[in-house]
């Protein structure tokens, strides 16, 4: 199949042409030099110019045509080229053509005369990265063909691009930078026998990179992580990628366009949604739980049939029919209020009344106190069990009816800057410099509430020894925004391939269950202290009967004491009539 390739010159500069350019599968691309000096046009102005270009691809196979004009080495010529293109973007698949004209004398054997004459010469290089435990120079260059014009030589039939990605780096030393918070990136330091800081990671992010480091024999360095989500970090992070100081970033490394345009990176191997996590119910007390049994209308409907009894039971019993054949303790008012007070608790009465009318009136209201009481006690036991929470908060509105304040990260400044997400609908911002601390404050004090990720709030809670999580950690219906958990690295990178393939092998094998499971085990291990749940389940026991116990034993000690006051008022009474009457 034949494929067209564009072909580009530096010999006449035309600013908009690079613009026009759409790169294909290959480019050709002709270098000239702009004076007689030593050097030629500016190779890496050329290059930036053609990555701006819409349709650029890293992973073309380039041809640099290069005249060796001022007769240097035609290998640090070639070397040169490597180097920018290497350094710039991470190109391998590239073939650099160095052509000179030399003067070559040739001497005629039969009459001795000299000829002068010009000659062309071609001499094609390309290099291999990664080879010898090598990562970041340009050293193996290889001379593929050399072709003498005059002579008409033929090009060795080798491959131009073969594949350059060894199985085997031989240790090639890498560099890795963590960014963000856990459990994206959990580092820890060490101190080596030379008295040097050593970080280790136990983020899902590095695991899979140490796997892809262990199939392919590569050395990982991680630099010192960065714990916060401001610019000046983000930036810096970009920059070393760009420069090539590191080689990977890991972490809170999400696929955003802010992210995607700075870097390339790999397969996600984790999916996560950023939702605000605001404070949960908390639980009602059971003095207040029993008091909500009934709503405020019925308990003033209950109060209001007491009383109308008790004046009905009066009213009865102090009729023309009944006034004289009803008990009197039911044509007193206070002796009415007692027996229905009494009936409405569900317990005896001191005397039941005689007269049908007044009788059957008490059979009805007895009927209604039974009622009550059947219900009453049904969710008297049942909240003395469990009394419940409040209502949760599901959404903003509601959230921002309930006065909370906002908490808004640096990594939320960034990310809305480059989404969806109005920071403006979050109503009193609070900053929050210290991540921990905002979502502890969350979680345990509930006065605030703050835009995060679904996993770190729960890795706060196994830090703080939290046994029931779902009681501490609550989140709005609404998401924030989705995200894809990757792995960045330099632009154009040859190596994400085989990355890429790593990941997606271990996903498929479950490693990331594994990881999740015993990230959560260690953590749980390791936590700072241990708070029990906000509300247990209790079984009743004798211990919890000893106040009610306690309340018997008293009401019996004040009753008898009632009564003995009462027999010796009754007997000073007596005595006092019998010596009145004498």
């Amino acid at each position: 199949m034949n494929v067209q390739w564009p072909l580009l010159t530096t010999c006449e500069y035309n600013e908009n042409f690079y613009d026009r350019i759409i790169l294909q599968q290959g480019i050709i691309l002709n270098v000239c030099y702009d004076n007689e000096e030593e050097l030629p046009l500016d190779f890496e102005t050329i290059l930036q110019k053609l990555k701006n270009n819409k349709s650029w691809n890293y992973r073309s196979k380039f041809i640099v045509i290069i005249e060796n004009l001022f007769r240097n080495k035609s290998l640090d010529i070639a070397r040169k080229v490597f180097e920018v293109m290497w350094k710039n973007s991470k190109i391998i698949n590239v073939m650099t053509v160095v052509y000179s004209i030399e003067n070559v004398i040739e001497t005629n054997i039969f009459n001795l005369s000299k000829n002068h004459r010009q000659e062309t010469i071609l001499e094609i290089y390309t290099w291999f990265p990664y080879r010898n435990g090598n990562c970041r120079e340009v050293t193996n260059i290889v001379l593929i063909s050399k072709y003498f014009a005059q002579n008409y030589t033929e090009f060795s039939e080798v491959d131009i691009f073969p594949y350059k990605i060894p199985d085997d780096f031989m240790g090639c030393a890498m560099t890795v930078l963590p960014y963000g918070i856990p459990p994206y990136q959990i580092t820890t330091e060490n101190i080596d026998v030379n008295g040097d800081i050593i970080y280790e990671d136990r983020g899902l992010a590095f695991q899979f990179l140490k796997l892809f480091a262990d199939k392919f024999n590569i050395t990982l360095s991680l630099q010192t992580p960065i714990d916060t989500f401001g610019r000046d970090e983000a930036i810096s992070m970009f920059m070393g990628i760009e420069d090539g100081s590191i080689d990977f970033n890991l972490g809170v490394i999400i696929n955003i366009p802010l992210f995607n345009y700075f870097q390339d990176n790999s397969i996600p191997f984790k999916y996560d949604t950023a939702k605000v996590l605001c404070p949960c119910p908390k639980p009602i007390s059971r003095v207040k739980r029993v008091i909500s049994i009934f709503t405020p209308e019925v308990w003033i409907s209950i109060s209001v049939v007491f009383l109308s009894a008790s004046l009905v039971l009066w009213i009865l019993s102090n009729n023309k029919q009944s006034k004289y054949s009803e008990l009197r303790s039911f044509r007193k008012l206070s002796k009415c209020f007692q027996n229905s007070w009494s009936n409405l608790l569900g317990v005896s009465v001191t005397e039941m009344p005689i007269t049908p009318t007044v009788r059957c009136f008490f059979i009805l209201y007895t009927c209604f106190c039974y009622a009550i009481n059947i219900v009453f006690q049904a969710y008297f036991t049942t909240f003395l069990i469990e009394p419940g929470y409040g209502k949760r908060i599901e959404t903003f509105e509601e959230a921002i009816n309930t006065g909370l304040k906002t908490g808004i990260t640096d990594m939320m400044d960034i990310i809305a800057t480059d989404s969806d997400v109005d920071l403006n609908k979050f109503p009193s911002h609070v900053d929050c410099p210290n991540i921990t601390k905002c979502f502890e404050r969350v979680m345990f004090e509930g006065d605030m509430m703050i835009a995060t990720s679904s996993e770190f709030p729960y890795y706060i809670a196994l830090v703080n020894g939290v046994q029931d999580i779902s009681k501490v950690v609550c989140f709005l219906e609404e998401v924030v925004f989705a995200a894809q958990l990757v792995i960045g690295t330099h632009k154009g990178n040859p190596i994400i391939f085989k990355l890429n393939k790593v990941i997606l092998l271990n996903i498929e094998i479950g490693f990331n269950q594994k990881h999740s499971s015993l990230s959560e085990h260690v953590t749980k291990l390791k936590s700072v202290r241990e708070i029990g749940n906000v509300e247990e389940y209790f079984v009743f026991s004798m211990a919890h009967l000893v106040p009610i116990f306690n309340l018997l034993i008293f009401g019996c000690l004040f009753s008898s004491i009632v009564f003995i006051l009462e027999l010796i008022i009754y007997y000073r009474k007596m005595s006092l009539i019998s010596a009145n009457k004498m």
